[in-house]
């Protein structure tokens, strides 16, 4: 039995870009690489991503739920970006003279699936990590089906960061309106297992009954006000990422029942 506290969401950091930035080649989304500028730790190398705010307020919620849970997810900050610090952004196309972009400090780590392709280490070392059932979960109850090797930084010892989370709360263009905490995505780190032993599905829906117990405890109905939401979201997308994973904690263990093909039976919820 887990014996649970309340848990205070941690606040978002905020930041200045300090010119210039780098543009990052081969994301989907816009990201450059600079130093920004921070009361708390000064001057940190960033990598800066210019999101929709569906996307920022899905990065911003999910680091500050998963460092809450003490998952190792490299410190968020939300960082004003100008015309003359970014000038090649795409963003200014529509006539934006400053925006709020989502920024992470560089965690001291390279993409995961480069250790793979390189032959060094095989998915057995991701799936022995003591944090992977965690991190799974939480990806469970965050919805975020974008958790690829590309999305897991590894230091080649033992050490790994989970990063990118814009495409979490069902997907990258998520709306408040269709936004349902019921929503079966796919979760990457679990589907892969091909689970079929039933001792390990029962594992792995106790561990889902535990964790979602944690869930609850957070403070979630504070995310608005900690990830500073008002500054680049409106009121419905702030309200409906607050009630999806304030609803979609009590129903972790279901879905992954639904997901191991377990729906019919009882695990005393």
């Amino acid at each position: 039995m887990v014996t649970v506290v309340k848990i205070e969401l941690p606040e978002v950091c905020l930041a200045t870009l300090l010119p210039p930035a780098s543009r990052v080649t081969g994301s989907a989304t816009e990201v450059w690489k600079g130093f920004i500028r921070t009361h708390a730790s000064g001057d940190i190398e960033a990598f800066i991503k210019v999101l929709p705010a569906q996307q920022i307020v899905s990065e911003v919620a999910a680091s500050l739920l998963g460092r809450a849970l003490k998952l190792p997810i490299p410190t968020p900050y939300l960082v004003r970006v100008t015309k003359s610090s970014l000038p090649l952004s795409n963003v200014w196309n529509n006539v934006f003279n400053d925006v709020i972009a989502f920024a992470t400090e560089q965690a001291p780590g390279s993409q995961f699936y480069r250790y793979i392709e390189a032959g060094s280490v095989g998915m057995e070392r991701l799936r022995k990590w003591h944090m992977f059932k965690k991190t799974a979960l939480f990806d469970e109850w965050i919805a975020n089906g974008d958790r690829h090797r590309g999305n897991i930084l590894f230091n080649g010892v033992d050490k790994f960061w989970l990063i990118d989370h814009s495409h979490a709360f069902t997907s990258e263009s998520w709306q408040p309106q269709t936004l349902n905490s019921d929503a079966l995505v796919r979760n990457q780190l679990i589907d892969d297992m091909k689970l079929t032993d039933m001792g390990e599905k029962h594992l792995w829906i106790e561990s889902a009954n535990d964790e979602s117990k944690l869930y609850v405890a957070i403070e979630s109905n504070s995310l608005g006000v900690s990830g500073h939401m008002s500054s680049y979201a409106s009121d419905k997308y702030i309200e409906s990422a607050t009630t999806f994973v304030e609803q979609r904690a009590y129903k972790v263990a279901s879905l992954v029942k639904r997901r191991l093909g377990l729906e019919e039976l009882s695990y005393g919820q």
